[in-house]
């Protein structure tokens, strides 16, 4: 049976006693540091904790005085090794077969060491960015399953002035985010890294000094799946990102940024990936060196440019018309949603106060820089890179940051305190309200789920027979081309009439001009009950999905959130993570595709509000009949 307690420091003892102080720590306070213990009857329940946590490789590994052929001096060297003060930038998980050994977990809030002895039948799951040490007891043996998430490897960062830097370790914030996801019941897996993938550096910062882990290896937070379905090849892609520097040079705010591509044609999935790979950092910087240089004389050379390299009466025509373009979609555009599809003038309050008095302005999210920004990289991107490809793909993106306004904020509110603006795990547990902005190039869909379950589409398809998209085209008289499926065609060829590439018809007016729109969202604790109504969509909102076509084909939005709000309360929260769910979706697509279905990929992002929704499930009886046509043919 485990046993924990603080060790007694008297290193001028064999390392491998017990050092027991006296002073024991219980599993919960153990718990607090992101640390699980499990008590595995079945070696079969590793196995199966294996595969929720995604975990694909595993060894066995045995530290003994037979394994080293009777050499002491030689199992002592290797045991120092694994004793010296050190962190991993995975977790680190190790169930015990047989034997007993010691696992040294260090209390960065205490600095004292917490000795977990552990032996047959024991699973131990360390977190990344956790200082611990191990050590057999006298006995000399031990033999242990070790996880791994790729090919086994055994990396330790040894303590040193250069990982005390690493963001992982560095920041406290980390450790209280653990705290709180573990009081919800979220599995260890959930935390890694408060610094994931730091795509700009901040000033005077070496990224060598700073943990790098992908975004991908948050299960408990972001789950994202994809299948080709039953195409021979699958065109999705998707990318995951913590962006620095977005909202200007000056601007340190962190930005999560998730996107999702759906490549179509002879060089689609070409073109996806190259969106997915360098499409985000064209917003960080451009051939200026310093984006606060660019302006409206670069976007208006910029649809000189297509005028001239590309042609055709729409670029000739935009170019012509460039300073009512600039005025009414950069200049002086409004992203409040229903402001930009419907043309309402007065829809909602824009008055908007938390419960200090400050005013929230959440029809002013971004400003004509920002909006400029996000059209003359996707058109430059587009113009420069997509356009020698002939094929072309769809994009859709949001960015997520911290909720902050330059008016005078109460000291108290946690919504705008430096610490939560400038901490990447921001969106691990925010506290204050999130600003949400959406961009939208195509067809797939960013589905909102608020805390009554019900669905929400944040922005609308590039497709021929949305009457904004006839407009913009010149084609609202045109009779409508259709397939042989009787579906809507752009030139009786494209489902989109936006889009990436595609450059045999970019003449046509098939352009990469963003949508943009812009929410507030997340916590709102900080507000006062009359306020909240005054949010899009009522705040403390659960989650947010992304899905291409291919899901979009088969499934409602509210289907969608239904699916993944009956398996949640179907599996409970340990079981039902963001990746689980995200993997039931894609499951559900395939189930019930026909021979034509095409591509479908889904990303689920958790938000504060993961699990709160109440237990209905509106489309229970749609999705089932589904189900039962496609078992009867």
């Amino acid at each position: 049976m485990a046993r924990f307690y603080i060790h007694d420091n008297k290193n001028e003892i064999d390392f491998r006693e017990d050092h027991d102080s006296g002073i024991k720590v219980t599993l919960p306070e153990l718990t607090k540091l992101g640390v699980l213990y499990y008590c595995i009857t079945e070696p079969e329940q590793v196995d199966q904790l294996a595969k929720e946590r995604d975990y694909k490789n595993q060894d066995l590994v045995n530290i003994s005085l037979d394994a080293f052929k009777g050499n002491n001096d030689a199992m002592l060297a290797k045991l120092k090794i694994f004793y010296e003060e050190h962190l991993h930038e995975d977790e680190e998980i190790r169930y015990i077969v047989d034997g007993d050994g010691f696992f040294d977990i260090r209390n960065a809030n205490t600095n004292d060491w917490i000795r977990c002895y552990v032996n047959k039948g024991d699973l131990l799951i360390v977190p990344a960015g956790v200082y611990h040490r191990f050590t057999l007891t006298t006995k000399n043996f031990i033999i242990a399953r070790r996880l791994f998430k790729d090919e086994p490897r055994w990396e330790a960062h040894n303590k040193s002035h250069k990982v005390d830097q690493y963001s992982v370790h560095k920041d406290s914030k980390i450790l209280k985010n653990i705290k709180k996801i573990h009081q919800n019941n979220i599995p260890g897996k959930n935390i890694v890294s408060n610094t994931v993938k730091n795509t700009s550096p901040r000033n005077g910062t070496d990224l060598s000094s700073r943990l790098k882990i992908s975004l991908l290896k948050f299960p408990g937070l972001i789950g994202h799946a994809t299948s080709r379905v039953n195409r021979l090849y699958n065109d999705d892609t998707y990318s995951i990102n913590i962006l620095r520097h977005f909202y200007g040079p000056t601007s340190n705010h962190p930005v999560l940024n998730m996107s999702l591509f759906d490549g179509h044609g002879f060089d689609g999935k070409a073109c996806a990936k190259l969106l997915s790979q360098k499409l985000h950092l064209t917003l960080l910087d451009n051939n200026h060196g310093d984006n606060s240089k660019m302006g409206k004389h670069d976007f208006f050379q910029l649809l000189e440019r297509y005028s001239k390299e590309i042609g055709g009466t729409y670029w000739n025509k935009l170019y012509q018309n460039r300073e009512n373009f600039y005025n009414k979609y950069i200049q002086h555009c409004n992203t409040k949603q229903e402001q930009v599809l419907f043309d309402s003038e007065q829809l909602g309050s824009r008055m908007l106060f938390d419960k200090f008095g400050n005013l929230i302005d959440k029809n002013s999210l971004l400003n004509e820089y920002t909006r400029l920004k996000f059209f003359y990289n996707f058109l430059k991107f587009d113009l420069e890179q997509c356009c020698t490809l002939h094929g072309g793909s769809t994009a859709s993106s949001i960015f997520i940051s911290p909720y902050s306004t330059s008016s005078t904020i109460s000291p108290s509110s946690s919504s705008s305190s430096p610490s939560f603006i400038n901490d990447e795990s921001f969106f691990i547990n925010p506290p204050g309200l999130l600003k949400l902005v959406v961009t939208q190039v195509g067809d797939s869909r960013i589905i909102i789920c608020d805390s009554n379950g019900i669905a929400h589409n944040l922005s609308q398809p590039h497709h021929p027979s949305n009457k904004r998209e006839s407009q913009r085209l010149g084609r609202l008289l045109d009779p409508p081309d259709l397939d042989a499926f009787g579906q809507t065609r752009f030139l009786n060829n494209y489902a989109n009439t936006r889009s990436f590439g595609d450059i045999m018809v970019k003449r046509e007016g098939l352009s990469a001009e963003p949508d943009i729109y812009s929410y507030l969202i997340g916590n709102t604790k900080n507000l006062p009950y009359s306020e909240k109504s005054k949010l899009q969509f009522g705040g403390d909102e659960c989650f947010i999905m992304m899905v291409t076509d291919g899901v979009t084909d088969l499934l409602s939005d509210q289907e969608c959130v239904d699916l993944v709000t009956t398996t949640f309360n179907l599996r409970g929260m340990k079981v039902a993570t963001p990746q689980y769910v995200a993997n039931e979706v894609i499951e559900f697509i395939t189930t019930i595709a026909n021979k034509d279905a095409d591509n479908a990929t889904c990303l689920v992002l958790r938000l504060p509000n993961w699990g709160n929704w109440p237990t209905i499930d509106r489309t229970g009886a749609s999705r089932e009949s589904k189900l039962l046509k496609i078992s009867l043919t």
